[in-house]
């Protein structure tokens, strides 16, 4: 599906419901998907006679979206018997949560985050650029669970994406023709006082240009992102709290790296060990009777 192209001046309109979230605190409701205003939160001017300034002209509250793809354990991580019994009773979305809280699991695909930003002054700030630092380097390979075979070449809906490796790596939007064009100036976050607006950074790690059957292509990468924000007539940079890591999809062939490689609940029943060979074939790894492909 085409991205949407999103509105030049991205402004605020009001959601009386939400109002007193929004005095207390701009943490709550980031995991709302999409590009432009698909959350934004005002409250009218009594609501914050007494409200303070102090700090950052915007405040920031970054909600990584749960993973559900294939997750890479590092060396040294495996898993017991006992664990894998644990794992089969998790759906796809837990089971990729438990590998990388517990495991220091990378679920291999592009990352995105829900960032919700809230204004912070009482005259209008402006959000007018943002960047990314990243520190790339080939994964560790200890143990694979693979999550998705047979992989689309599907397209994410609309987002501010990145790609850290990249000499220029954004951000950007694409248009409904898929044409990538840069985000920024072309587009502005404008933000009153108290005003929130939640938006989607995808973080696509790997070449656009590389060899994606390459297991020697793939890359781990750490990364940070920084907001340029307009305020009083000043512009001034802002570091968006909070690091993310993101990979690659694994190919094929890097299964052979791995120490040990498991299908899980994304693709069978339960999370089996991948037999040597199984060339993605789910009913070479879990029988046949046993593939769901995470229904259910």
């Amino acid at each position: 599906m085409a991205r949407k192209a999103p509105p030049r001046e991205q402004t605020a309109t009001p959601h009386p419901w939400r109002r007193v979230a929004v005095w207390v605190g701009a943490t709550a409701g980031a995991a709302v998907i999409g590009l432009a205003v698909t959350g934004i939160v005002q409250s009218g001017e009594h609501w914050f006679a007494g409200a303070t300034t102090s700090g950052p002209p915007v405040a920031v509250h970054l909600d990584p979206q749960p993973g559900e793809d294939d997750v890479s354990l590092p060396v040294g991580q495996s898993l017991s018997a006992a664990e894998v019994k644990a794992l089969s009773a998790m759906d796809v979305r837990h089971e990729d949560a438990w590998l990388v809280a517990h495991k220091h699991g990378v679920v291999t695909s592009d990352a995105v985050e829900a960032l919700a930003v809230t204004g912070n002054r009482q005259d209008p700030v402006r959000i007018v650029g943002m960047s990314i630092k990243s520190d790339c380097r080939a994964p560790s390979r200890g143990t694979l669970v693979r999550q998705a075979v047979g992989r689309g070449g599907g397209v994410d809906s609309e987002s501010m994406t990145f790609y850290p490796e990249e000499s220029d790596p954004g951000p950007f939007s694409f248009t409904t023709a898929g044409e990538k064009k840069d985000y920024f100036p072309a587009r502005t976050i404008v933000l009153k006082q108290g005003e929130q607006v939640v938006v989607d950074v995808d973080i696509a790690p790997g070449r656009t240009e590389g060899d994606s059957s390459d297991p020697a292509a793939v890359r781990a990468c750490d990364v940070g992102l920084t907001m340029t924000v307009l305020t009083g007539g000043s512009e001034t940079t802002e570091a968006v709290p909070g690091a993310l890591r993101v990979m690659d999809i694994e190919p094929e062939a890097a299964d052979a790296d791995y120490r040990g490689v498991y299908v899980g609940t994304g693709i069978c029943d339960a999370l089996y060990a991948a037999p040597a060979g199984w060339h993605g074939d789910a009913v070479a790894a879990c029988g046949a009777g046993h593939v769901t492909d995470g229904a259910g």
